[in-house]
């Protein structure tokens, strides 16, 4: 019987051997050159995410006004108590809380925006404000301006990479464990099309990032979701076929095929 690696080279001289080796020196210079790019920028201070407090934090915020006020008003002179806990000094606390909640990693402009604002306000409207915030804090991600869209763009070929990984290695372990089924055995006819898959797959993604960034907020020029946005890109790439299934589908909803065009359809 023939093994596997008697198998006719179809594919300009890419046996299966040679094809995973590929794979594997791609997976790692793409990965190079993400941490190098990020660690450039993120010395620069030029990387942000914008993160929103949860619930706990901004109950958390809720009693330091609440505490305060029941503070001052168990004192016995009230205008005496009302110059202890003037609405600075509140202000303030929730200031030190926030640097201790984001490390105090905040954008330097903003936290400056944000002080002046809840120095001035009443407190339940600083609560409010602070509740629907999305703080600008720095990461070592892309999640904020332009770079966002790089940032989805190469966590998609990741995807796409591990997926094309994971099968080679699905067929090396079925060929040991199955040597005589067809599936079992690499072909190299299907590296056509592998390599069109790390072409479109990442392109397909940013387009989904991109949709559902619009119809969701109705801004397509910044698509900073938070670290979701990176995790959606991952796994866009990895089951990119199914994301081309899903376009399909949408192809029928934004773009209903008409009677006639339908009958023409059927008649080629």
């Amino acid at each position: 019987m023939a093994t596997q690696e008697n198998t006719p080279d179809t594919s300009g001289g890419y046996n299966e051997k040679t094809w995973f080796r590929f794979l594997v020196l791609s997976f790692i210079l793409c990965l190079l050159i993400y941490i190098v790019l990020h660690v450039i920028l993120f010395k620069n201070k030029n990387t942000f995410e914008l993160i929103k407090l949860n619930q706990s934090q901004t109950e958390f915020i809720a009693r330091i006004y609440t505490d305060t006020i029941k503070t001052a008003a168990d004192t016995s002179k009230a205008a005496t108590a009302t110059k202890a806990t003037p609405n600075c000094s509140k202000s303030a606390l929730v200031m030190n809380y926030l640097d201790n909640v984001f490390d105090k990693k905040q954008d330097s402009s903003q936290r400056e925006t944000i002080k002046n604002f809840i120095t001035a306000a009443k407190s339940q409207d600083t609560r409010l404000f602070l509740g629907e915030t999305r703080f600008k804090v720095h990461s070592y991600f892309w999640l904020t301006g332009p770079l966002v869209y790089l940032e989805v763009l190469l966590f998609a070929i990741f995807g796409v990479l591990c997926n094309l990984l994971y099968n080679m290695g699905v067929v090396s372990s079925n060929a040991n464990i199955d040597p005589d089924n067809p599936k079992s055995k690499f072909d190299s006819s299907e590296i056509p099309r592998q390599i069109a898959k790390i072409l479109y797959a990442p392109i397909c993604t940013l387009v989904m990032v991109l949709g559902y960034n619009f119809f969701k907020d109705q801004n397509i020029v910044d698509i900073s979701s938070g670290k979701g946005t990176i995790v959606f890109a991952f796994i866009g790439g990895f089951y990119s076929g199914r994301v081309i299934t899903l376009m399909d589908r949408l192809k029928d909803v934004l773009f209903p095929a008409s009677s006639s065009d339908t009958t023409q359809a059927k008649k080629l």
